[in-house]
């Protein structure tokens, strides 16, 4: 074989392994650790090197491979997907901290124009929730609602109503749940929203 045509033979494996066979992790990690360091691959292989450490757990090293992506590559194709695994990755391992100084970070980069947006405004929402930092997880579900759309802004209504009722002020809480009801009746947080209705009531 070429010496181009085994780099692309590892590169496919690399690939299989892990994408395709769930034990194989460790497998895709090293032909990945292998191909970020030179070649046509290095790029990409760079990023699904961290991801092959991910899916195995090692946060930390995934992190730093993903720290390193960017500093290689500051304008690759995989920078926004790095700002999203900054904030997700604590966020999934239950470090708030971590995860409210990321997740803010992804925000004050790109906004509501990625494709990716309106998790990571979720996921800072939740964490908040998971402080009952109730006033804060209000502001940032209320900043869901321009997305717009019966899942995204659905919930958003009815997180808003549960908050508002566990501070204590229900009323609040009836006119985000009426704000549900008249936007989104018929939609699964419409249908929830008039549960938690009934159990404030």
């Amino acid at each position: 074989d070429s010496k181009s045509y085994g780099e692309s033979a590892r590169w496919h494996l690399a690939q299989i392994a892990l994408n395709k066979l769930r034990d194989d992790f460790p497998e895709a990690e090293r032909l990945f650790g292998e191909l970020s360091k030179s070649g046509a691959y290095k790029q990409e292989s760079l990023y699904q090197y961290a991801r092959a450490q991910m899916r195995q757990e090692r946060y930390d090293e995934c992190l730093a491979n993903l720290d390193r992506y960017v500093r290689l590559y500051p304008r690759g194709e995989r920078v926004n997907m790095v700002y999203y695994y900054r904030g997700w990755l604590p966020y999934d391992h239950r470090d708030n901290a971590t995860a409210i100084r990321e997740l803010k970070k992804y925000i004050s980069r790109y906004g509501r124009k990625s494709g990716k947006s309106s998790y990571i405004y979720g996921f800072l929402a939740w964490t908040y929730m998971r402080e009952a930092r109730w006033k804060e997880a209000i502001d940032a579900w209320q900043a869901m609602l321009p997305f717009g759309n019966p899942l995204v802004a659905g919930k958003a209504y009815y997180w808003m109503a549960h908050a508002h009722h566990e501070l204590g002020d229900d009323d609040a809480a009836f006119k985000e749940l009426d704000r549900l009801r008249k936007r989104y009746p018929l939609t699964y947080y419409g249908v929830h929203g008039e549960m938690l209705r009934a159990r404030i009531q």
